[in-house]
């Protein structure tokens, strides 16, 4: 009979327990409206409460994410399609900041997770927030609709950094704007005919094409 009755006091605690486990997560599926290509949404979460907002996207579209809240503990995390809270994060709000903006590397359904700092969580303060989320489709074709203005200024800047490296004039350097890759970065390629022989050399940028994130001899 003790057996029994303690089996049943430790099922029934575990029961409680998933299911107030259970009742702190709730899933939003996003949508635009018509015409739309983003949206704003205000919401509430309380302790250890948290909200995974879930939308589709594809390869190579500018996805951008932004919270407000005048709790101060209030953060987001980006996943990637397949994964979720418990999983490495794409982005993470509470080291990065509440404002993220990139070109996403794969096809698939994107979770935006916003959730409160433990220790407020403890606490059980509330949290009233707006968030922001948006998809550009226009930059899907990203690659493929890259300005030659945009290709020419990175191909200048490209040449200005290799004439600074190998100490030539910018006049004999030759380069090409390669495209964008599917991390959403620029890659610039290169040669010089130095008195030692050709070198070349590869210039990668930023998403938006105005940084010089890496410079290889090759």
């Amino acid at each position: 009979m003790n057996r029994k009755f303690w089996a049943f006091l430790a099922v029934s605690a575990w029961s409680f327990t998933s299911a107030a486990w259970a009742s702190d997560e709730r899933n939003v599926q996003v949508r635009f409206d018509a015409g739309a290509s983003s949206t704003k949404i205000e919401d509430q979460i309380k302790g250890y409460q948290y909200v995974n907002y879930q939308l589709g996207a594809a390869t190579g579209q500018k996805m951008w994410v932004e919270l407000k809240s005048q709790n101060n503990a209030t953060y987001f995390n980006v996943f990637e399609p397949g994964k979720g809270p418990g999983d490495q994060a794409l982005y993470i709000g509470s080291i990065n900041g509440n404002s993220f903006e990139t070109v996403l590397p794969e096809p698939g359904n994107y979770t935006v997770q916003v959730y409160m700092m433990r220790n407020a969580a403890r606490r059980k303060e509330t949290a009233n927030y707006t968030l922001g989320i948006g998809i550009d489709a226009a930059a899907s074709n990203a690659a493929e609709s890259q300005s030659e203005g945009d290709a020419g200024s990175m191909r200048s800047d490209c040449s200005d950094r290799a004439a600074h490296i190998f100490h030539v004039r910018k006049s004999i350097l030759e380069t090409k704007y390669q495209g964008q890759r599917t991390d959403g970065s620029h890659a610039v390629n290169g040669s010089a005919q130095l008195r030692s022989g050709m070198e070349t050399f590869q210039c990668s940028f930023s998403a938006d094409g105005t940084t010089i994130t890496q410079f290889i001899v090759n």
